[in-house]
């Protein structure tokens, strides 16, 4: 049974914390009966979930955390040595509050490189955001494995580019995912890409902004 299935419920079984792994039945004392996260509420707490809304010309950025302390470690934990059990970490107790808000939306995640992709073993922000159970739009690609940092901002636009022009954007609610806000050229010029094919106004979803 995979990490998801055994917290998809309130449950009875104990069960132990992805990031410090103890028994989160035994360290907390409101799960003494019922256990409905994936992490204890000590190390719940120490991710410091603040969400910030950011709004942009023609979008709005809206993050969950900040970039630093627990949640960066947990983040390149997940990301850079592949624990992918980490995953469901970040949103788990707010599935319902973002279905809601969400509701209707197709998501885009910002794409990895295929180089990327296969170093891992598995899609990262697809991951993270599979936990909301909305349907995604495999649109974006790729085109090579540059670093952002090391990107001027003027050659970003030249990085990504619509991938299955069969899929119809016009009439679809779109909410483009990542894992971490920095700079905003990578989101701005995916958003730039979906405004052109869709009618609906775009929205944007990352984890942590830097």
């Amino acid at each position: 049974m995979s990490v998801l299935n055994k917290f998809k419920k309130q449950t009875t079984v104990d069960c132990y914390c992805l990031v410090c792994f103890q028994s989160i039945r035994k360290t907390d004392k409101a799960n003494l009966l019922l256990v409905n996260d994936v992490l204890c509420n000590k190390c719940r707490n120490s991710l410091e979930y603040r969400p910030i809304t950011i709004a942009l010309k023609d979008f709005k950025v809206r993050g969950l955390y900040c970039y630093q302390g627990v949640v960066r470690d947990l983040i390149l934990q997940y990301k850079e040595k592949n624990d992918e059990a980490l995953a469901y970490c970040f949103l788990y107790p707010y599935i319902k509050q973002l279905k809601n808000k969400y509701k209707g939306y197709y998501l885009v995640e910002v794409a990895s490189s295929d180089k990327k992709i296969k170093e891992r073993g598995f899609h990262h922000v697809k991951k993270i955001f599979s936990i909301l159970n909305l349907p995604f739009l495999d649109v974006i690609k790729k085109k090579s494995d540059f670093q952002q940092k090391k990107v001027h901002n003027r050659q970003i636009q030249n990085e990504f580019e619509l991938v299955d022009n069969s899929i119809d954007l016009s009439n679809k609610k779109i909410l483009l995912v990542d894992d971490i806000y920095t700079t905003g050229s990578t989101v701005n010029e995916c958003c730039k890409m979906l405004i052109k094919t869709s009618l609906n106004k775009i929205g944007v979803l990352t984890i942590a902004k830097d």
